[in-house]
């Protein structure tokens, strides 16, 4: 309700827009702890973070919270059988913005490379060439490990990627031998 009120009497301030949005994104994580749907308070989160960059917020981290955001909103699109295309290429391009204004951000070039995996997946379904997209989730989480060099997760994902490309060579036809290496320890 504070949020709300800040919106109606400030509506130039982002900052009732960013705590209205923080508001609706944890409660989203509550219903989803819940098993309940949370796919409309994604959506208006989503919504008021957008508000709050177009009203002055700072860049970074609203961008930020954004890709994540639309990131938590393809996982409940993808539980829910529906096609989360669209929305991944929203998470990838808020996440390009954070990691333009923010290029040493582990977590978001991690986060990107992700998502562009996850995307090149859905994809590759609709058998659709995606060797470039895969190479393009290779050097965000490259990046990303050299920004976090200790993170397992990272030298997992990686490797996974690697993996994918190596797959998606052998299936359109290519050398496959160079991805298969970078796969392996």
């Amino acid at each position: 309700a504070e949020f709300e009120a800040m919106v109606r009497t400030a509506p130039d301030d982002p900052k009732g827009y960013e705590g209205r949005a923080t508001a609706r994104l944890n409660l989203a994580d509550l219903l989803l702890a819940r098993g309940e749907q949370a796919d409309e308070e994604l959506a208006l989160g989503i919504r008021d973070l957008r508000e709050a960059l177009t009203r002055g917020a700072p860049r970074l981290s609203t961008q930020a919270r954004l890709g994540e955001a639309h990131a938590r909103r393809v996982q409940v699109l993808q539980g829910n059988g529906q096609d989360p295309i669209e929305e991944l290429r929203a998470s990838i391009a808020a996440l390009d913005e954070a990691i333009r204004i923010g290029p040493r951000d582990a977590a978001n070039r991690a986060l990107r490379g992700q998502q562009r995996g996850t995307l090149a997946t859905l994809l590759a379904l609709r058998r659709e060439d995606v060797r470039e997209l895969v190479r393009c989730a290779i050097e965000d989480l490259d990046a990303a490990l050299r920004l976090d060099p200790g993170s397992t997760r990272l030298e997992h994902d990686l490797g996974s990627a690697w993996l994918r490309l190596a797959e998606e060579e052998q299936l359109r036809g290519g050398d496959a031998t160079d991805a298969a290496r970078h796969a392996l320890p």
